[in-house]
């Protein structure tokens, strides 16, 4: 009977319609200012052999297939996000996008999403953006992504960010 009632209450039907003004952001949205070299910050954004070393453990599988591109417009990878107990999506990543101040990354397909980075310079360093455009799942869903995945997801994103720092610390 415990178990029963644990299980509505994750898919309760309290989260608004998919095309009500309602509906949660499921966007994922870090930012981090990093003192270091803006250029040196975007070298290792649009590397995908770096990113590897970036994700916080439990975020995102360290087996990755890298294409034969690694860096930058055209540069590719199979890797699998792992961001929360029984949750795996594995996709292709795709730079599609690599330019002063901007990286987008493509993640084409149903269950896909874009990730983009911003950097901008700051006077107390390079204030840097990670974005992932998300639509939050269908009910009965939303409730589990906006309470469980979605807060986890952010904190991968964070750890990212931070790691980035601390890899580059002068």
């Amino acid at each position: 009977m415990i178990w029963l009632t644990f299980c509505f209450s994750l898919f309760a039907q309290s989260t608004p319609a998919m095309d009500s003004p309602d509906t949660p952001n499921g966007d994922i949205v870090a930012n981090l200012i990093i003192s270091h070299d803006q250029q040196a910050i975007h070298d290792a954004l649009a590397n995908f052999r770096t990113h590897t070393e970036l994700w916080p453990e439990g975020c995102v599988s360290k087996k990755w297939e890298y294409g034969s591109v690694e860096s930058g417009v055209g540069a590719s990878a199979l890797l699998t996000y792992t961001p929360w107990f029984g949750w795996r999506r594995s996709l292709t990543a795709v730079v599609i996008a690599d330019e002063p101040g901007r990286i987008e990354i493509d993640h084409p397909g149903d269950k896909g999403f874009v990730t983009s980075f911003t950097l901008e310079q700051q006077p107390a360093g390079v204030a840097v953006e990670m974005h992932t455009w998300v639509n939050p799942p269908p009910k009965p869903f939303q409730r589990l992504y906006v309470k469980r995945i979605q807060p986890k997801w952010q904190a991968c994103h964070q750890g990212f960010l931070e790691n980035i720092a601390s890899r580059l610390a002068w």
